[in-house]
């Protein structure tokens, strides 16, 4: 497997820059996993580079061929459908009044159709609630007292279901949840993990629920899920924090 990056690293290739480079590197490759992007925050707030999700999935597309190519979307193409509590599936008919964030990844999946659409939730230790906290955190809490409800993966068993994935690459459909089945509080991570937050009321446009059904993930690697629990996903985050990952 060759990683090759937009960054600086062992690998220097930049697919929208240099296509041809991009495609003398993976000329050997079986498949293409990209889990690259733009994202929000930081210098990657523009709306200019969020559009660079859909402009590489259609660079990627003409490079991998008849090759499969698994992309990294996100649970964020669902936008509010969870509200309702029903655990959202890959066929759901995805809204039209997204976050800029969604609207991108939604907006990526439309340019490669012939692509498997990774619908990751969030990734603990990578995500806004553990990855993002800092004193003086704020949570948001609704009437009733609850607080947002997230499907989340640990970052070591994301990491195993990727590499499942592409044992499996030519039969996936042509979208995928990744979770941990079922969701968790987020007041219930950040107790866990024994991060101290200050509660604020919820605005209106919050989320409440985003809730992945992971029946056709299981299906595909049968044995490797268990129930999401706040404990081991804050232990994955810390895994993540201390490994001494390679750049």
């Amino acid at each position: 497997m060759t990683w090759v990056g937009r960054s600086e690293g062992p690998l220097r290739c930049d697919p929208l820059e240099k296509p041809e480079d991009f495609a003398q590197i993976s000329r050997n490759a079986d498949i293409i996993l990209s889990v690259g992007g733009a994202a929000p925050g930081g210098t990657l707030k523009k709306a200019a580079d969020l559009a660079d999700h859909a402009r590489l999935a259609v660079a990627l597309s003409d490079i991998a061929g008849e090759r499969p190519l698994l992309l990294a979307s996100s649970a964020a193409v669902y936008g509010n459908l969870g509200a309702a509590g029903v655990p959202l599936t890959e066929d759901a008919s995805l809204p039209d009044d997204l976050a800029p964030y969604g609207a991108a990844k939604r907006d990526m999946e439309t340019a490669a159709p012939s692509a498997t659409s990774l619908r990751i939730g969030n990734i603990a230790g990578l995500d806004a609630i553990l990855g993002g906290w800092k004193e003086g955190f704020e949570l948001d809490v609704f009437e009733d007292g609850t607080t947002p409800r997230r499907s989340y993966i640990g970052p070591a068993t994301l990491a195993l279901v990727l590499a499942a994935l592409c044992q499996k690459a030519h039969s996936l459909p042509f979208a995928l949840n990744i979770a941990e089945p079922g969701s968790v509080a987020m007041a219930d991570l950040l107790t866990a993990a024994g991060l101290p937050f200050a509660r604020r009321t919820a605005p209106q446009s919050a989320i409440r629920e985003v809730n992945l059904d992971v029946t056709r993930l299981q299906d595909l690697i049968p044995g490797l899920y268990r129930p999401v629990s706040a404990d081991l996903l804050v232990a994955e985050a810390k895994w993540l924090e201390s490994a001494q990952i390679p750049t």
